[in-house]
């Protein structure tokens, strides 16, 4: 069965997604005592709510605009909840867990792991 989404499902999803991100560079953070490397992972968080913000603001445009909105499948749980599919984004932390970051060795790890993301 295929799934189609809308515009503002779609938005919603990345929406989600970057405030995804942004909590888990915030907790990354907090892993790390060595101030650039924080002060990179708080800029990182910056960038993605500011992402989040926008996307908001395109979605509400959208909204306005159109007069449309997410639709709920309850036969199709998963692929039809925005909130659900952003859950499946590569934010995900240790194995089965999205409650604590991967701790990251340096600052070139941290920069590959989010250009990756």
């Amino acid at each position: 069965m295929e799934t189609k989404f809308n515009v503002f499902e779609i938005l919603q999803i990345a929406e989600k997604i970057e405030h995804n991100g942004a909590k888990f560079y915030l907790k990354t953070a907090e892993l790390f005592d060595d101030l650039e490397i924080r002060d990179t992972c708080y800029k990182l968080a910056t960038w993605k709510a500011r992402h989040e913000k926008i996307l908001a603001q395109r979605r509400k445009r959208f909204s306005e605009q159109t007069g449309e909105f997410g639709t709920f499948d309850p036969n199709n749980y998963v692929l039809s909840n925005p909130h659900v599919m952003a859950g499946l984004a590569v934010f995900a932390t240790k194995s089965g867990s999205l409650k604590e970051p991967l701790s990251r060795e340096n600052i070139q790890e941290i920069f590959k792991d989010a250009i990756r993301r």
